[in-house]
């Protein structure tokens, strides 16, 4: 198991392992599939070659005796030809002699020459052991005429294979050996020879077969299972041969003493035979099985040549892949361009640039909203005096002005010192829209005696108004106003009413000012943009803490717009969900 985990543990080897097992199976399958396939193939072509060749052959022997058969019932004393025979053995005229002699001849010639297969006809006189009525010279060296015999019935011996008796002709027959006795109580026989050359039956060389004909053995049996004819030294003339074994098996080829076997029977109680050496046929067998392992062993490379390519197309781009990897975890989000000709890893390569770029961007995002957390962090110290101090002065001098009777100075103090309390946290940690605007009255009250402004408030009355909402909601807009928006006689349009249709709680504040060009309002709009030099801005603090408590308080259910128009005012509105509780906790103000 450790081996196994060390071997495979990377999508290299994963790919090496599975493409050169399933390679080498599949081969391998196929070729013992073929290997089987082209053996059956090639040894039934044989087979069945050689089936059909010796029956072709034993037909055509059978057919040859027929033919002679019926040229010798021809030369019988009954026959056309026998006929003048047997009146040429009673003739003592020299002239009939003479002219029937040469009128059997030429019946002999018309017999011999229109049949291309007929090769020697001839009566033999054994008395004489000469051959009468033709021209050619008989080689003849007894009376039995020494020939093979592949059967014997009546008064005919079939012979086999051999040399014809012609002279001066050197070919293979076959031929009818028959007596006859005329009337003249003269024997004579008559001999008669058709040409055979098993060649033309079993010479495979164009025929693709995995034997060499040079190689086979063709083998005539006679009726007593003695072999006639043999072209191989290994089986001797007359020598017994085991026909009945073969030709049980006549559908399956036979294999004896190294050799396999076809057979084939003639009606005429002959057998021939065609032996194909073992050692050949199985050698033939190696040699396809040689090949087949070649074309594997090509194939095979050719494999592993396709299994690199694979790696160069596949695994190099993963590599490469995991480089990349490498370098945006050590913080280098730089994009590299790679064509790799393949557009699926195109593609995934150019999906990854985007990626390494928006991340980029969102840590780019990430430090400057840090920054701007450490902005408004020194923002909100800003509006962070301390407390103690700053109410024990404003009581101080309260004080004072009570001791000079300065009334006016005391009830300034007095409610500044209430707006510090509430601006401070002091009281209540919870507000409601009602407080709201009574410190915005008391904020309006402090300002009236430094500007000269006028304030049109309209608050519509509802149990809206008791609900909870962010501290200091009202008082930084209004503050805005004044600093920016207003002139000395400037005039701000305050409203506040529940819309039932929306159920929003609706707050407005317009100043009839000077308004803001198109470039400051988008400014305003995105309060949260810092410079990269971390500088602190003063201008729109109060309007940024607005928008930032009220995403704290009601997240995406408030909206603040702001509309400005130069030399006409600033108008913002805000939407506030009509909810007792909203939906985070209040506490958070």
């Amino acid at each position: 198991m450790l081996l196994k985990k060390y071997t495979l543990n990377s999508l290299k080897r994963r790919l090496t392992f599975i493409i050169i097992l399933v390679t080498i199976l599949s081969l391998a399958a196929t070729i013992m599939v073929s290997y089987v396939a082209l053996q059956s193939v090639g040894r039934d072509k044989t087979e069945n070659y050689l089936r059909t060749s010796l029956l072709q052959l034993t037909e055509q022997m059978s057919q040859s005796y027929y033919n002679m058969i019926r040229i010798a019932e021809q030369m019988n004393p009954d026959g056309s030809i026998g006929s003048i025979v047997d009146t040429y053995l009673s003739e003592d005229n020299k002239y009939e002699l003479y002219r029937k002699r040469s009128l059997i001849r030429n019946e002999l010639l018309d017999i011999e020459l229109p049949n291309s297969y007929v090769n020697y006809i001839m009566y033999y006189d054994p008395d004489t052991k000469t051959s009468l009525f033709e021209d050619g010279i008989p080689d003849i060296s007894n009376d039995s005429f020494d020939l093979p015999v592949l059967a014997e019935i009546g008064s005919s011996v079939y012979h086999g294979i051999h040399k014809s008796n012609r002279a001066f002709i050197e070919r293979d027959v076959i031929s009818l050996l028959q007596s006859v006795q005329f009337s003249n109580q003269k024997t004579l026989y008559t001999y008669i020879e058709m040409k055979m050359n098993t060649n033309d039956y079993i010479d495979y060389a164009d025929e693709g077969l995995i034997i060499n004909s040079d190689s086979l053995t063709f083998l005539q049996i006679d009726e007593h299972q003695k072999i006639q004819y043999s072209n191989n030294t290994d089986f001797p003339l007359d020598s017994s041969f085991d026909v009945d074994s073969i030709l049980q098996n006549k559908n399956k080829i036979s294999e004896i003493n190294g050799y396999y076997a076809i057979a084939e029977k003639s009606s005429f109680h002959f057998t021939n035979i065609i032996l194909i050496p073992s050692k050949e046929y199985k050698s033939e067998m190696n040699l396809m099985l040689q090949r087949i392992v070649i074309i594997f062993s090509i194939s095979l490379l050719l494999f592993i040549g396709s299994i690199f390519m694979i790696f160069r197309l596949i695994y190099r781009p993963i590599q490469l892949f995991e480089e990349e990897l490498i370098k945006v975890g050590e913080g280098n989000f730089e994009t590299d361009e790679y064509n790799f000709d393949i557009k699926e890893f195109n593609k995934l390569f150019f999906q990854f640039n985007e990626m390494k770029l928006h991340v980029k961007q969102l840590m780019i995002d990430i430090k400057e909203s840090e920054a701007q957390k450490k902005q408004w962090e020194m923002e909100t110290l800003m509006y962070q005096i301390n407390p103690h101090f700053l109410m024990n002065t404003v009581n101080s001098a309260n004080w004072l002005a009570r001791m000079h009777h300065a009334n006016d100075l005391s009830t300034f103090l007095s409610e500044l010192n209430a707006i510090l309390a509430y601006k401070m946290g002091k009281g209540l940690r919870t507000t409601t829209f009602r407080t709201e605007i009574e410190m915005l009255n008391k904020y309006i009250y402090i300002q009236k005696m430094r500007y000269d402004f006028s304030v049109n408030m309209q608050v519509e009355e509802g149990s809206y108004l008791d609900f909870p909402t962010i501290k200091l909601l009202l008082q930084p807009l209004v503050e805005n106003s004044l600093q920016y928006g207003i002139n000395d006689k400037g005039q701000i349009n305050i409203r506040i009413f529940l819309e039932n249709s929306m159920h929003y709680i609706v707050v407005t504040i317009e100043d009839i000012g000077k308004g803001m060009t198109a470039e400051t309002l988008k400014k305003v709009n995105a309060p949260f943009r810092y410079e990269n030099n971390n500088s602190i801005g003063h201008d729109g603090i109060g309007l940024r803490y607005v928008k930032t408590m009220l995403n704290e308080y009601y997240g995406s259910q408030a909206i603040l717009t702001i509309n400005s128009e130069l030399g006409k005012g600033t108008k913002v509105t805000i939407l506030i969900p009509a909810s007792p509780k909203p939906e985070n906790d209040s506490e958070k103000c």
